[in-house]
C-alpha cells in the first residue's frame, strides 16, 4: 500500500540576504488519511548558534515544544504551520515536498539523517 506524504524541512535562516540557514525540523503527515504524522527536530542548538550566536534558543525551544505536541492533531497542523510562519516569518522557512512511500517511518527517518544529521 502506498501512502501519500507532505513534508515541511524547517529551516532557520538568520539573515534574508544571506544563504546560511541551518534545518533544524521536519515535519511529515499523511495527505488525507491522517493516519502517520511525525516530527524530528535538531538533538542540539550548536548548528544554529554556528550561524547566528544571537539566536532565539528560547522562542525556538518553545516552538518546537508546541509542534511536538500538536502536529499529531490533524485539525490543528494548518493553525500551527500558519502560526509558526507568522511568529518567526523572518527567520523561519520551510520547503515543502512530497512522496509516495510503502513505509512512511522509514521516508522520515532518511530525511532525518539527510537534513539533520540524526
Amino acid at each position: 500500500m502506498h501512502h501519500n506524504l507532505k513534508f515541511a524541512i524547517l529551516r532557520y535562516l538568520p539573515n534574508v540576504i544571506s544563504d546560511a540557514s541551518v534545518a533544524f525540523g521536519i515535519l511529515g503527515h499523511e495527505v488525507g488519511t491522517g493516519t502517520f504524522a511525525d516530527a524530528k527536530f535538531l538533538h542540539a542548538w550548536e548548528p544554529i548558534l554556528r550561524v547566528d550566536p544571537t539566536a532565539d534558543i528560547e522562542g525556538l525551544s518553545s516552538l518546537i515544544n508546541e509542534l511536538q505536541n500538536e502536529w499529531p492533531d490533524v485539525q490543528k497542523r494548518t493553525i500551527l504551520l500558519e502560526m509558526f510562519l507568522d511568529a518567526f516569518s523572518n527567520s523561519v522557512q520551510v520547503q515543502e515536498m512530497s512522496c509516495l512511500t510503502c513505509d512512511p517511518k522509514t521516508e522520515m527517518n532518511i530525511l532525518a539523517r539527510r537534513y539533520l544529521g540524526t
